[in-house]
């Protein structure tokens, strides 16, 4: 049956183009010649590009490497991204193909050609996401993007980002999404990626085996630091390792396990998931597609975005980390250890708005004394002489409140700076705040300061006004 099948499609192939060649390698995957779209076959299967080569000093055993190099800038078609990405379809809701371009952007000091995913002001359920099969079905993988949320992303709302699922089975050519032949106790198989919570808090998204369990949540060692914290208009490297559960026999260990890395700092654990698709093996059915979403989340209004804003992703490469002693090991990474990660950017500074770096200026709102506009986000560095510490004063300031909003200290002007303190909601009084006497000091020259503003579902205004004084003390 196989052979009826494959020549049939062979003999579309050549019709179609004469270049064409179809390789049955495992009898999983079905691979063009020329990198182009094959058409014909259902489901709709495409052409894998060769994928290019990752730099000789990243060292690891690469699954595959998408730095967007070979797409030239400008507009990126549906038929040019499925056949980039060996993809099935846009994967879930109203996620659109239209919503992306290929632009060029500095990373890390250098030109890069770079996937921007756009969010339209007031729309609903849009965002990008594709499914793209990768090269090999593995149990064990890691994922390392580099990733940047646009200067003015809106700020007060939740979102989700790129990971993994299982889009089906390959050899028969069913999918996973909404296919019940193959979940018909489910409509849904697993998928494992992170998002981002309201303020910029990185968090993890999973479904997983057990009844579609659902986990949501951050893990406390990240927030006081600048990895769980993505602050908008810096740039980040994102690592994710997915590992898939172990069997006794035909039964589940239920010790899967999920971890993320921001910059090589641990932000993310979750252990001892049911993740595998029910009744069938790991093997056949393990790790076998990137979800590629950034997308808000949500059913409702109160989720779309208020203003267009963009996220920006290169340097995708997929990969199993063989030098690591917890590779094939059901073990998680110690959480104080750095993890050692291919194409590490060097550090990089935040985002900023506006440099403080006289005594005379003001820590000052947006549209101040007026509230600030809602999903407003605004940056200040305040730099102090050598010598001295900058301390901001809301005592002597001037102060009014809303209830989503973000302001956040970090003592230090880029990655590796640390939480000082900050104010999550709705506080009229931030002169009694700060361990009660209304200031925040840094422990060096530097003080960055992130404001950004919610939204509370009814269309309010509900940003806050506020100036506080900046003074130089002797360190």
């Amino acid at each position: 049956m196989w052979m009826v099948i494959l020549s049939s499609i062979l003999l579309f192939c050549s019709v179609l183009n004469a270049q064409y060649t179809i390789t049955s390698g495992t009898g999983k995957t079905i691979t063009s010649g020329t990198g182009k779209m094959i058409t014909g076959y259902s489901p709709v299967r495409y052409g894998v590009v060769s994928t290019p080569t990752p730099p000789v000093d990243y060292a690891v055993d690469t699954v595959d490497f998408f730095d967007f190099e070979s797409e030239p800038p400008g507009d990126w078609t549906e038929a040019e991204q499925q056949t980039y990405f060996n993809a099935r379809n846009g994967y879930q809701y109203q996620q659109d193909y239209e919503t992306c371009d290929i632009v060029e952007m500095d990373w890390d000091g250098e030109e890069r050609h770079t996937l921007r995913i756009e969010h339209k002001t007031d729309e609903l359920w849009h965002g990008y996401g594709i499914e793209g099969f990768l090269s090999d079905t593995v149990t064990e993988i890691y994922m390392r993007y580099r990733w940047k949320f646009g200067e003015n992303y809106n700020a007060g709302k939740d979102g989700k980002m790129p990971g993994f699922d299982n889009a089906g089975d390959l050899e028969s050519g069913t999918v996973g999404w909404d296919e019940e032949d193959i979940r018909p106790d489910q409509d849904m198989p697993w998928e494992w990626k992170v998002g981002w919570k309201g303020g910029g808090i990185l968090q993890s998204y999973m479904y997983d085996d057990s009844d579609q369990a659902f986990s949501n949540g951050y893990v406390p060692w990240g927030n006081n630091e600048d990895s769980v914290l993505l602050f908008y208009g810096t740039p980040y490297d994102i690592i994710i390792r997915n590992k898939m559960t172990t069997f006794t026999g035909t039964t589940s260990n239920d010790d899967g396990i999920f971890e993320a890395w921001v910059n090589g700092k641990k932000v993310l654990e979750e252990t001892e998931l049911t993740h595998h698709w029910w009744g069938y093996d790991t093997v056949t059915y393990g790790i076998n597609a990137m979800v590629l979403s950034n997308f808000f989340g949500g059913s409702d209004t109160t989720t779309k975005p208020m203003r267009t804003c963009y996220g920006y992703m290169t340097d995708l490469l997929f990969y199993r980390d063989t030098a690591n002693d917890t590779w094939g090991q059901v073990q998680t990474n110690p959480d104080d250890d750095i993890l050692d990660y291919p194409g590490a950017m060097s550090a990089q500074d935040f985002y900023v708005d506006s440099i403080i770096d006289i005594e005379t200026e003001n820590v000052t709102s947006v549209d101040y004394p007026s509230a600030t506009p809602y999903y407003t986000n605004y940056r200040w560095l305040v730099v102090a002489p050598e010598g001295y510490v900058p301390q901001v004063d809301f005592e002597t300031g001037d102060y009014t409140y809303g209830s989503m909003n973000h302001l956040i200290f970090m003592d230090g002007k880029g990655w590796g700076a640390t939480e000082l303190d900050r104010v999550v909601g709705s506080d009229p009084d931030l002169g009694n705040n700060f361990d009660g006497n209304g200031t925040v000091t840094a422990t060096g020259r530097y003080m960055f300061i992130s404001y950004v503003t919610g939204y509370n579902g009814w269309g309010n205004q509900v940003g806050g006004a506020f100036s506080a004084e900046v003074t130089f003390i002797p360190d």
